[in-house]
């Protein structure tokens, strides 16, 4: 049996990292197509990425950190935390592609069901959220109060 370069090595720990910051925002692990269009590459190249066998630019890398909202030195190198310290502002690109950062397991379980759906069911979903939820964001007992 062959064994591992660190080259080899290198690019196993980095498809790993890749794997764990494209679960996170909700992009199937065989969602080549998509992962390649958010970062501006082809289905091919994103492909080789996941699977470890190639590793991207230093471009494609900082591309891949923006898109996927995780530090650049983690998803190289796993050095240091996997996300910012610092809270995203709504209107970055990391807040609209997934979601804002320290969102507990519970609400990023639901980010990442909901883009999975198909439109149709997304649409209905958002249609049972905006029946369940009065205008004024006030539930019954106040502001965002939920049944215990």
């Amino acid at each position: 049996m062959a064994r591992k370069t660190p080259r080899d090595q290198a690019r196993a720990e980095f498809a790993e990292r890749l794997r764990q910051a494209i679960h996170r925002c909700g992009i199937g692990p065989r969602e080549y197509a998509e992962l390649g269009r958010r970062v501006g590459v082809s289905k091919q190249a994103a492909r080789l990425w996941v699977e470890g066998q190639n590793l991207p630019t230093r471009e494609n890398i900082a591309n891949l950190a923006q898109v996927l909202g995780v530090r650049q030195a983690w998803l190289e190198y796993g050095e240091g935390p996997m996300y910012p310290v610092a809270t995203a502002e709504p209107d970055s690109a990391e807040y609209r592609l997934c979601g804002p950062p320290g969102l507990d397991e519970r609400e990023a379980r639901l980010i990442v069901a909901y883009r999975r759906l198909d439109v149709a069911s997304q649409a209905a979903l958002e249609h049972i959220i905006d029946r369940m939820i009065p205008r004024n964001g006030a539930g019954p007992d106040g502001p965002h109060s939920r049944d215990s």
